[in-house]
């Protein structure tokens, strides 16, 4: 019993630390948003949803799921490549001025350089991925949305995701409208 007090002192002010960095966090957003974004009229707040505080090893696991999407198959597009470059060189013994297989032959060498980009950055990722990297802060994100008035007076609804440093500063803002 005589522990009781102090633990619901500390819940009482974890909750309410909680509450108070929700609302910096509304007001760093709409300012923010207010000093990016022309003819902000009849502002509206309505809704900051998905709170997440992403950490180091979470940012890298999400750039590396996206590069290895992006490398799905690579070796079987790579074979495929290798063979169109190969009829590409043939048609050019035959005719050294084609430009369509000139052409083909530049946009298959960006390819391979962008998928042999990609697995070095996905091998370099995957080399600094340790375990506590999931305590290293990277950021915070939000979903944040309100309606503003356009030219004419109408209603119009806004998302954004927002990410925040630790501060709770903005650093950067993604219109998920369009």
């Amino acid at each position: 019993m005589k522990y009781l007090f102090p633990l619901l002192c500390i819940a009482f002010f974890s909750c309410k630390s909680e509450s108070n960095n929700i609302k910096r966090i509304q007001d760093h957003v709409e300012s923010y948003l207010r000093s990016h974004i022309k003819d902000l009229k009849g502002y509206e707040f309505q809704e900051m949803t998905g709170l997440d505080t992403v950490t180091a090893k979470d940012y890298l696991d999400r750039e590396m799921e996206v590069l290895t999407l992006a490398l799905m198959n690579k070796d079987d597009r790579i074979k495929k490549m290798d063979s169109v470059e190969t009829e590409a060189r043939k048609t050019l013994e035959k005719n050294p001025n084609d430009s369509i297989s000139l052409t083909l032959i530049d946009q298959i060498q960006r390819s391979k350089n962008l998928l042999n980009k990609q697995q070095h950055q996905l091998d370099s990722l995957t080399a600094e991925i340790k375990p506590e990297l999931s305590t290293t802060f990277k950021f915070i994100s939000v979903n944040f949305a309100f309606n503003s008035n356009d030219a004419a007076g109408n209603k119009v609804h806004h998302k954004y995701f927002v990410k925040l440093d630790e501060d709770l500063n903005v650093t950067n803002a993604t219109e998920l409208n369009h």
